[in-house]
């Protein structure tokens, strides 16, 4: 408890009736009212000097010599000197001579003192039972004690206690009971309480943070994925972790084209990672969403910058060729790709690559690549086919002929 909780309390007992209250007597009630300047000026040990002194007077009633042990455990605890307060605190109230208010006041200081030194138990006994409307924080000293000892249960329920009843709980409340929630493993009632308190603070956006990981935890991608979009609505800006995560949830829930302009956005904004790994994710994520024109402009890109370039971008650079109908195009990468090393999918490339000759009425190309194409046993089936159209197709100029094919064939690759 604070001095400027604690002090009132004792000038109201100074000037308190006989018939009311225990009361000081007259000659103490000037020497007490020094020890309260002194401790109004933080100046415990100076306190604790005229305290010492009292306490050699002769005599003093039951009550008085309680109510300087109680002045004296303040001062200590206001220097500090948590063994001594402790001390003082107890013999004031084994006297059972304080009212019931002092013994509570005494209590709540106790509950902290017994926490700070990491004796749970006591300090549990100390706070419980404290009323929350004198005691404020009594709680929250209740919960963590309690959670020191394990017993999370008993310290959820404390916690749960504070908000019950506010329209709008106090942020440190909240967040108490979500680590608490947290450290039980019990994520249905902690996202139930990220819910809240979104609506409560809708500017705060660790609560936010807090809902979308709940809901990824608890498997609800598509949650987490519009907590994230309504923190972008709400001018929250996301970290580049947050970011990543949403990205990867879009790419999840079959959104590539979100996930696409979500990455361009970021690289537009000047994200420090604007590097070949960021935007290669950019190109797969425009492959993915079937944007071949901007998938196109990004690989092309990485593989002008790198010496040495990877056979599986060569072949995605050659598929949004192959898919927009440029054919010696989609060939030439192909081509590359293969010179290049192993792609991961050797016989598709063939296969495509086949195919674009073909279009491009290149017979020689395509039944060399239809060849390798067919060695390998997911491609050999529509190989085969190819290959026994180019055997009934021995002009290749023909375009209704290679058109004439399209819908049979083409769609397979």
């Amino acid at each position: 408890m604070s001095p400027q909780r604690f002090l009132p309390l004792i000038v109201l007992l100074l000037a308190a009736s006989v018939e009311a209250a225990p009361v000081i007597g007259a000659a103490l009630q000037a020497p007490l009212q020094q020890v309260i300047r002194h401790l109004e000026q933080n100046r415990p040990a100076a306190a604790i000097d005229a305290l010492r002194d009292l306490q050699q007077r002769q005599p003093l009633s039951h009550y008085e010599q309680a109510s300087l042990q109680r002045f004296l455990g303040q001062a200590y605890f206001q220097g500090e000197q948590p063994e001594l307060a402790i001390q003082a605190f107890e013999q004031s109230l084994a006297s059972e001579a304080l009212t019931r208010a002092e013994q509570q006041d005494i209590r709540y200081l106790l509950g902290q003192l017994y926490l700070k030194q990491d004796r749970p138990r006591l300090a549990i006994e100390q706070l419980r039972g404290l009323d929350p409307g004198d005691y404020p924080r009594a709680a929250s000293y209740l919960w963590r004690a309690q959670t020191a000892t394990g017993a999370h249960d008993e310290a959820i329920a404390t916690a749960q206690r504070l908000l019950q009843g506010k329209s709008r709980p106090a942020p440190d409340d909240i967040n108490h009971l979500l680590a608490l929630y947290r450290q039980a493993e019990r994520p249905e009632p902690a996202r139930a309480l990220a819910r809240e308190a979104v609506g409560w603070y809708p500017a705060e956006r660790r609560y936010w943070q807090e809902l979308a990981r709940l809901q990824l935890q608890l498997g609800e991608k598509r949650a987490a994925a519009a907590t994230l979009q309504t923190m972008e609505r709400l001018g929250l800006a996301l970290t580049a972790q947050e970011r990543d995560r949403l990205i990867r949830l879009y790419l999840h829930l079959d959104a590539p084209l979100k996930a696409a302009e979500l990455l361009e956005q970021g690289l537009a904004d000047g994200d420090p990672r604007n590097n070949a790994q960021h935007r290669a994710r950019l190109a797969a994520a425009w492959l993915q969403a079937r944007a071949w024109q901007q998938a196109e402009r990004e690989l092309e890109a990485l593989v002008a910058e790198q010496p040495r370039t990877d056979p599986d971008r060569l072949a995605d650079l050659a598929y949004c060729h192959y898919q927009q109908g440029h054919w010696n195009q989609a060939i030439a990468n192909y081509r590359q790709a293969l010179a290049a090393g192993r792609p991961a999918d050797p016989g598709r490339a063939w296969l495509l690559l086949g195919i674009a000759a073909i279009k491009a009425k290149d017979g020689d190309t395509a039944q060399a690549a239809l060849q390798e194409a067919e060695a390998y046993p997911r491609q050999h089936q529509q190989a085969n086919q190819w290959l026994s159209f180019l055997r009934l197709q021995p002009d290749l100029n023909r375009e209704s002929a290679v058109d004439a094919s399209d819908g049979r064939l083409a769609g397979r690759g």
